[in-house]
């Protein structure tokens, strides 16, 4: 049996296939063989396809396995010096992107001021060697998990990452295209072994999710433009769910999956209405370590410049990023605001290769102990010293639901909360401190989340 599977795939995955097959088809020899990302278009002989979904095959599933999961940020990639350059062509390939939303975001994460014009090319057709020689003097928006494999087997891309810097996009402000975080198993012919294999690859949990997108995506685009949904994996057995669409008033509409039940008839407290009261903050002193990346918790962490344009610079989420552009700095990507747990699992892969050990966190004198309690090297960069802030103290006394960023904003104001209150906050490290103190919290998936959700409250 022969099962082509594009070179997206990780070797561990594939290993995980063919412990499957041999369990299902003990007898049968399997043979794989890498393909690249344009050719599954074409007719590849082979029993099975594998290869990264699309709303295309996706919507059309019966039949699929998924079999994995996919990178699917988009990524940015501008040759050295051509940042500099007044006009640079961008070509992105392959795949549908929200163009408009790359620009935007373009001119926000790159290091200020930006003092260029891009135009975007799109092309569909030929290998990446060709529309590399073809397009030498351009920058590209390709999907990561194309780039992570892709270059292991193609001399053209990895002379170019090498000879480039790089730039994950962030997957909410750059919505890759829709059911790219699933990787499918697609049979090419109907005989009962073929069709045996593909239900032995199939992961059940991941079928799910798969099939749930789809059923959002198909509610959204039966009356919406510009649909992108995405499915986005924060463990092993959690996931969200976004989607973006442009509304008949030609506005951006997000929509976040699943989200908890709306309290009715409550007064809500939002921390993020009351940032400055909680905390004076003072910066701090400190000096970046050897460590070859780092990492910015909070853009209140930057307020020394030595030596950041030697380091890999990552952030917690896109305000962050977009924060340390504006002084300059080259940020490679970010965690959405997910969590640093939810960037390990995208620094371990091929295309980064970043070790915890590699790394430096730049956070706040609580944060800091955190980070280091498990293994990180953290430092203070700047302190936060509680408030005394009566309008605070009278906004938190008359609630009965909460939204936090942060467990030490609750620890500040805990004996002025109400003793049946209801407790939120973003997912990630924030829930994991709130479980220490034995609050039961309920998590949403980011603070962008909570302010759709929040919206229906009142």
């Amino acid at each position: 049996m022969d099962i082509a599977c594009n070179v997206y795939l990780s070797e561990v995955l594939i290993l995980s296939l063919q412990q499957k097959l041999k369990a299902a088809l003990p007898t049968e020899v399997i043979e794989f063989k890498h393909i690249l990302p344009h050719e599954y278009l074409c007719n590849v002989q082979a029993d099975i396809l594998v290869y990264p979904a699309n709303p295309k095959s996706a919507t059309n599933y019966t039949g699929v396995a998924v079999v994995g999961t996919n990178y699917a940020n988009n990524c940015a990639i501008f040759p050295d010096g051509l940042i500099d350059v007044a006009d640079v062509t961008i070509v992105y390939y392959f795949y549908d992107i929200d163009i408009e939303a790359v620009h935007l975001c373009l001119n926000k994460a790159l290091p200020q001021p930006v003092n260029t014009s891009f135009q975007f090319i799109k092309k569909d057709i030929g290998d990446f060697s060709t529309l590399y020689a073809e397009n030498i003097n351009s920058a590209f928006i390709l999907p990561a998990g194309f780039l992570q494999q892709y270059h292991i087997y193609d001399i053209h891309m990895a002379g170019m990452l090498k000879c480039s810097k790089q730039m994950v996009l962030p997957l909410l402000d750059c919505p890759p295209a829709s059911f790219s975080s699933f990787i499918i198993a697609e049979p090419q012919n109907n005989d009962a072994k073929t069709l045996k294999a593909v239900k032995a690859l199939n992961n059940h949990y991941l079928f799910q999710q798969l099939q749930q997108e789809e059923v959002l995506y198909k509610k959204l685009f039966a009356e919406k433009e510009h649909v992108f949904t995405q499915t986005i994996f924060v463990s092993d057995v959690e996931s969200f769910r976004y989607a973006v669409y442009t509304d008949t008033n030609n506005k951006k509409v997000e929509v976040w999956e699943p989200l908890p039940a709306l309290p009715r008839d409550k007064k809500l407290f939002s921390a993020t209405e009351f940032m400055g009261s909680f905390f004076n903050i003072s910066p701090l002193p400190y000096q970046l370590s050897k460590a070859a990346v780092v990492y910015i918790a909070n853009y209140k962490a930057i307020h020394s410049l030595n030596e950041w344009q030697h380091k890999t610079v990552w952030a917690s989420g896109s305000k962050t990023w977009f924060e340390a552009a504006k002084k300059g700095i080259w940020v490679s990507g970010c965690a959405d605001a997910f969590g640093l747990e939810y960037l390990e699992k995208i620094w371990c892969l091929p295309l980064h290769g970043i070790d915890k050990k590699e790394v430096q966190l730049l956070t706040n004198n609580t944060g800091a102990k955190i980070w280091q309690q498990k293994g990180w090297e953290a430092i203070a960069c700047y302190e936060l010293a509680e408030q005394e802030n009566e309008m605070l103290f009278e906004a938190v006394s008359r609630a009965e639901v909460f939204f936090w960023t942060s467990v030490q904003q609750y620890k500040a104001v805990e004996k002025y909360i109400p003793p049946d209150a209801v407790h939120y906050c973003p997912y990630g490290e924030t829930t994991q401190q709130f479980k220490k103190t034995g609050v039961v919290v309920i998590a949403l998936p980011n603070i962008k989340a909570f302010k759709i959700w929040s919206k229906n409250i009142l």
